[in-house]
C-alpha cells in the first residue's frame, strides 16, 4: 500500500514537471529568462507549495531550469552530452543475480569510471526482500539532493524499472526494459543472434532434441529469447525453469536424463546451470551430451570449458558505453543499443570459476 502511495505521488510530480516544461516551449522562453517562484509555479499548477516544489526540482535536474533562493528560475541552455555532468551514478543489481551470474564485473565499473572520471559510482546490491524500499530511499535522496544523480538498472524487477520511471530521474537499463516503461535508455543484448548461434551449432552437432534450463524469475530479455526458441529452434524443446540452487538444478536435470528418451543436448542460462548439468550427466555416465551457456559475464582472464554465448566486447568498453549513454540521457536524449554476441568454442582443459 505504502509503494502504491509513492507510485503514485511520483507519477504526479512527473507530469507536474512535464507540464511546466511543456509551459515553457509554449511561451518559446529564451535560455537566460526568468521563470516561476514556487508560490507562482503552484498557483499555475493548482496545487500545494510543496507538490510544486517538488516539480521544480525535477526540472532543474532535468537541466531545464537553474533556480535560486527567491529569485524564482532562470531558463538554461539545452546541455549537450559532452558537456552534461552526473554527480552520483547509482548502480544497481539483484544481490543473487551478481552472485551466480558475476554481472556487474569490474571491468563494466572501470568502463564507466573512465567515461564518467568526475562522478562517484556506487554499487546498490537489491535484495528481494527490501528492493522497493531500498529504490525508494535512493529516489528521495536523489530528488531531495543538489546533486546530479542517474541510474543503471541491471536486472532489476518490474516495480523498480517503474518506479525510477516515474521518479523522473535519468536513467540506463543494461539488459532488457519491461513493456510499458517509457523514459529509459537501454543498452542490451542481442537475444535473437543468441538463439541463432546456439542453434547452429547443435545442428552442425546433429542434436535433435535440446533440453533448455532457465532460472524460474523470468526477466524482460527471456521473452525475445522465448520467440527465438519457439519461432526459429528446429529441434524438440524441453524447457525448464528452476532456482539457482545447485541441489534443485541437479534434481532437474536427474529427472530429464532418466527418461528412456532424454535430450542429447542441453541450452543452460547460466554457469550454474551447466556445472550442474555436467555433474548429473558424468554421474550417470552419459558421454554423449552437449551443454551450452546462453548467458556468461566472465571476469577478465577467466574462460570455461562449455561452449558458450559472449557479448562481443570487453567489460571495459561495455563499460564506457554505458556512461556515454548515460550523458546523453541526462542531456535529454533517449538511445537504444543493442551489443552484437559471438560463440566462442573454448579449448579443451580451460576451465572457468563458478
Amino acid at each position: 500500500m505504502e509503494t502504491d502511495k509513492k507510485s503514485k505521488f511520483l507519477i504526479q510530480t512527473v507530469q507536474l514537471a512535464d507540464r511546466l516544461a511543456a509551459d515553457i516551449r509554449n511561451r518559446k522562453l529564451k535560455p537566460g529568462e526568468t521563470y516561476y517562484t514556487t508560490l507562482e509555479a503552484s498557483r499555475f499548477l493548482g496545487v500545494a507549495g510543496a507538490t510544486a516544489n517538488r516539480a521544480l526540482q525535477l526540472l532543474e535536474k532535468r537541466h531545464i531550469i537553474q533556480r535560486s533562493q527567491r529569485r524564482g528560475a532562470m531558463i538554461l541552455e539545452p546541455l549537450p552530452p559532452e558537456h552534461a555532468v552526473i554527480d552520483h551514478v547509482h548502480f544497481l543489481v539483484h544481490d543473487k543475480y551478481y552472485r551466480t551470474e558475476g554481472i556487474g564485473a569490474d571491468g563494466v565499473l572501470l568502463g564507466i569510471q573512465s567515461e564518467l572520471p568526475t562522478s562517484i559510482v556506487s554499487h546498490c546490491f537489491l535484495s528481494p526482500e527490501s528492493e522497493m524500499t531500498q529504490v525508494s530511499n535512493l529516489i528521495d535522496r536523489s530528488l531531495a539532493g543538489k546533486t546530479t544523480d542517474a541510474f543503471i538498472l541491471v536486472r532489476a524487477s518490474y516495480e523498480s524499472q517503474r518506479m525510477i520511471a516515474q521518479s523522473g530521474i535519468p536513467a540506463l537499463v543494461y539488459g532488457s526494459l519491461f513493456q510499458g516503461i517509457n523514459h529509459f535508455s537501454v543498452i542490451d543484448r542481442d537475444h535473437a543472434a543468441a538463439i541463432r548461434l546456439t542453434t547452429d551449432y547443435l545442428q552442425k552437432k546433429g542434436r535433435q532434441h535440446v533440453a533448455v534450463l532457465m532460472r524460474h524469475q523470468v526477466m524482460a530479455g527471456d521473452h525475445q529469447t522465448f520467440d527465438a526458441l519457439l519461432n526459429h529452434s528446429p529441434f524438440a524443446l524441453t524447457l525448464r525453469f528452476t532456482p539457482q540452487e545447485n541441489e534443485a538444478i541437479e534434481a532437474e536435470t536427474y529427472s530429464i536424463l532418466n527418461r528412456a528418451e532424454h535430450p542429447d543436448a542441453f541450452l543452460c542460462h547460466t554457469l550454474r546451470h551447466a556445472e550442474c548439468v555436467d555433474r548429473v550427466r558424468r554421474e550417470l555416465k552419459i558421454n554423449d551430451l552437449d551443454i551450452v551457456v546462453l548467458s556468461t559475464f566472465l571476469k577478465r582472464g577467466e574462460t570455461t570449458r562449455f561452449p558458450h554465448i559472449v557479448i562481443d566486447s570487453d567489460p571495459e568498453t561495455i563499460g564506457r558505453r554505458l556512461g556515454v549513454s548515460l550523458l546523453n540521457r541526462v542531456a535529454g536524449n533517449q538511445t537504444q543499443e543493442i551489443l552484437p554476441v559471438k560463440f566462442v568454442v573454448p579449448k579443451k582443459g580451460k576451465i572457468a570459476g563458478n
